[in-house]
């Protein structure tokens, strides 16, 4: 939001210090936050209705300071972690069944991240084993029960998607790709940049109708081009359901769009475009119940944006 003030007592519009690499002119709103699972005992059951408290203004809050549950369902769990100064927020999907992983924007700090990995996996599937790179010994079967004792392991981290060249949103891609060997994917546009910037080239250059699935599921992540922001950005796209069953949509949108606009452009031709692509391939491509997930900051809908439209037209950013 570029304007965050607090109409609700108990809910709060902001909670990040952002900067203007990504949005102009955003004041912050300085509270903790918890979603979803987390935030089950004080009645919020669905992410974007979180729970907030006031806390001192120590010069640097984050909107996720610890791994934070979002969303999930039986199938899988989205979890949020926000790294570096520039509060980058880290999202991670896990399927539950096979320990199968992706995670989107490797902002900074590889170890971090890679532990954010395993905690998940120990959290969401207690049902498997941690695979270990390094194990390579082969275990001796002797007799029928033997088999019976081993848990299957979780296939962890297998893909790291990248939302934007934008060097906050990628300074731990190479480091993290060297830690578990995930495939790497962003937008083709932006190839260059993180090459020129963290000397690394992706492994898949995307343009937009790319789709990600998942071992033993019929779940898809799908990859949107939704250039302005960056001449590469992607949005990444998941239909799955609420834990009722019924449909739910998360647009991991990067910096493309934010609570209270889209992301920071620099002349108005570059707003034009990033503004007409979002109101096309978003606006116009889903529900307003979709549920956009930035690259910094609150989560929204664009339900809840989409009174705001006119007046981003109007005002140019």
């Amino acid at each position: 939001m570029l304007n965050p003030i607090c109409t609700e007592p108990n809910l709060y519009r902001a909670c990040s210090r952002i900067y203007s690499l990504c949005i102009p002119h955003m004041q912050p709103v300085h509270v903790s936050r918890a979603f979803n699972a987390e935030c089950a005992d004080r009645g919020a059951n669905r992410i974007g209705a979180c729970c907030a408290v006031t806390t001192p203004y120590t010069g640097t809050m984050t909107t996720y300071p610890e791994p934070t549950l979002i969303f999930e369902n039986p199938e899988l769990t989205v979890r949020a972690f926000s790294v570096s100064e520039m509060d980058n927020s880290v999202y991670l999907i896990t399927m539950r069944a096979t320990g199968e992983q992706v995670l989107i924007d490797p902002a900074d700090d590889a170890e971090e991240l890679y532990a954010f990995t395993l905690d998940a996996l120990l959290k969401d599937c207690p049902q498997l084993e941690l695979a270990d790179g390094e194990e390579r010994r082969v275990r001796v079967m002797e007799k029928e029960e033997d088999f019976n004792s081993i848990r299957p392991r979780a296939i962890g981290l297998t893909g790291i998607l990248v939302t934007h060249g934008h060097w906050d949103h990628i300074r731990a891609i190479k480091e993290l790709d060297h830690l578990t060997g995930a495939v790497t994917s962003a937008g083709a546009a932006d190839a260059a940049a993180i090459k020129e910037q963290e000397d690394y080239t992706v492994e898949e250059e995307l343009t937009g109708g790319e789709s990600f699935d998942f071992y033993l599921s019929d779940t898809v992540i799908r990859a949107l081009h939704v250039p302005g922001h960056t001449p590469g950005s992607i949005v990444y796209t998941l239909k799955t359901t609420w834990e009722d069953g019924t449909p739910a949509t998360l647009l991991f949108t990067g910096d493309t769009l934010f609570p209270g606009g889209v992301g920071k452009t620099d002349s108005p031709q570059q707003f034009g475009e990033l503004f007409s692509n979002v109101l096309e391939k978003l606006f116009g491509g889903f529900e307003d119940d979709a549920i956009v997930l930035p690259g910094h900051g609150r989560s929204t809908t664009l339900g809840d944006e989409r009174p705001h439209l006119e007046d981003w037209g109007t005002r140019g950013w």
